[in-house]
This record gives C-alpha cells, sequence and structure tokens, in this order.
C-alpha cells in the first residue's frame, strides 16, 4: 500500500507542478501581450502624428512554410490617401496588399487572441512596423515573419507626382526642351545583347542618333523621347496601372527611374517596365 500512496503522492506533485508551469506561461503570454500592446499603442500614436504619410512607397516580404510558394515575395507597394496598390514578384496584383494601418491591425488583433503570439519592431521615426511576427497557436509551423524591407513618403500622389514633375520639364525652353542628349539603361530589355547604356541625342524633338555604350550605331530599337516616356506615364496612370513608382530628376523633372507595371488584372501579368536615365545634358 505505501507504494501506491507514494505513487499517489508523485502524481499530485507532478499535476501540481505541471499546472505551475502552465501558470507561468500563461503570466509570461499575458506580459508578452501586455509588452508587446504598448510597443504598439507608442508606434501608431507616432504614425498617427506624422502629417507626411499620406503618400509612401514600400517593399513588403513574409517569410512563412509556405509564403514563397503562394506569395511571390517581395511586393513592391504604393499608398495613396490610404488605398494601396502594389505587384509582386512576377509583376502580377497580389490579392492582399496592406497599408501600415492594415499591419497595425493585424497585430493588434493577434494581441487580442488568446492563443496568437506576436511580436513586433517599430521604425522610431515613423511607428511603421519593419519587422513583426504572428504565430498561430503553438505549433512554429504557423509563424510568419513580416518584414517592410524600404519605406519612402512621397510629396503627391502618383498623379501629382508626374504631373508636378511633367511642368517642370515643360518650364524648361519655353514649352520643353527640343534639343538634348541622355543616357539610359533598360533593364527590361537587357537579353538583346546589347551594350547598354545608350546615348540618345534629341533634336527638334525628335530622336536622331543612338548610340551603345561603345559608341557603335544601334539600329534594332527606337527610344522614346522624353516627352514619349512621360506620355507612357500619362497613359498608365489613366488606366489606373497597379505600379507607377517612378522618380523624377528635381531641377529639370524628367523621369530618372522608371518602374511601372502596365494594367492587369487580379493574378494577371502585366508588361513591366524598368528605365533608368544615367545623364542628361541640354543641347
Amino acid at each position: 500500500m505505501m507504494w501506491i500512496k507514494m505513487f499517489r503522492f508523485a502524481s499530485i506533485v507532478s499535476l501540481l507542478m505541471g499546472r505551475a508551469v502552465v501558470a507561468q506561461t500563461n503570466m509570461a503570454k499575458t506580459a508578452n501581450k501586455d509588452a508587446e500592446q504598448d510597443k504598439l499603442n507608442t508606434a501608431r500614436g507616432r504614425w498617427n502624428a506624422r502629417l507626411d504619410n499620406l503618400y509612401y512607397d514600400y517593399v513588403w516580404n513574409q517569410e512563412c512554410n509556405i509564403c514563397s510558394s503562394i506569395g511571390d515575395y517581395p511586393w513592391r507597394v504604393q499608398v495613396d490617401l490610404s488605398t494601396p496598390m502594389g505587384v509582386n514578384s512576377k509583376d502580377t496584383v497580389p490579392t492582399d496588399i496592406r497599408t501600415v494601418e492594415y499591419m497595425f491591425d493585424d497585430i493588434q488583433n493577434a494581441i487580442f487572441d488568446s492563443t496568437w503570439y506576436t511580436y513586433g519592431e517599430y521604425d522610431g521615426t515613423y511607428g511603421y512596423p519593419y519587422m513583426y511576427q504572428i504565430q498561430q497557436g503553438e505549433a512554429e509551423s504557423n509563424l510568419y515573419t513580416n518584414r517592410v524591407t524600404s519605406f519612402q513618403t512621397e510629396p503627391y500622389d502618383r498623379s501629382g507626382m508626374y504631373q508636378t514633375n511633367r511642368n517642370l520639364w515643360n518650364a524648361q525652353r519655353n514649352g520643353g526642351n527640343l534639343y538634348y542628349e541622355f543616357t539610359y539603361t533598360d533593364y527590361e530589355d537587357l537579353q538583346r545583347g546589347i551594350a547598354w547604356p545608350l546615348k540618345v541625342t534629341v533634336s527638334n524633338g525628335y530622336v536622331v542618333s543612338t548610340l551603345d555604350n561603345a559608341q557603335f550605331p544601334v539600329t534594332i530599337l527606337t527610344p522614346n523621347t522624353i516627352d514619349q516616356l512621360f506620355d507612357q506615364i500619362g497613359r498608365n496612370l489613366d488606366m489606373q496601372a497597379p505600379l507607377v513608382l517612378n522618380t523624377y530628376d528635381p531641377s529639370v523633372g524628367y523621369p530618372s527611374y522608371m518602374d511601372m507595371v502596365s494594367t492587369a488584372g487580379v493574378g494577371m501579368p502585366g508588361v513591366a517596365t524598368k528605365m533608368e536615365i544615367h545623364s542628361y545634358t541640354p543641347l
């Protein structure tokens, strides 16, 4: 009978110790959620206090067991007044493009759910979460790590950026630059065996010469003038293309870097444009 009593005692001790571990774990989870809630509140307050975050661009990546096969990360995203648009690495439109506010809500929901766990790190200036993890339940296979790998605010929406810089370009030389040279690389056309970058000469608004990097004439393509590049941007904007993420020269206004994907439905690839103007010289 003694061994039975000892077994019962050991079982009771084991049960109590197990409950103590569970209690400590639950306390740790609660403390973690409290800490994460404080961090989220601070970050969200910092974001809401900004006046220059109405228009922004970012690159989004998500890591999990199945993410790479279903998400085609990274995504390039631009947000105009809380309306997100963007494409994934295959230049198709994802179904779940996020704003920073969406990310905050995602973290908040994980904090509220007693079976989920979350951890976030936030930008010290704008407050957006540049990395946050969410685990759904106990299984580590359900751990999702989300990252904002680059973030940039813009002074206008993408249409405003286009119009402001086209006006700046048109203001040159009483209505537009008609005589100039520029060098550029078309990153979507690198497979054609051309020695990039190309040097283009424009006279009276028309391309009159195109030389490759070795100063040999190029005849297998006809580059656009800068005015034609602006026309291309305008058409994409009119068609509400999913990505018009361009950079413009601050003094002359020409598009120094173009990153665009033409209009495409969700899950359907669009036509990508990735082009950089390296130099510009008026003649």
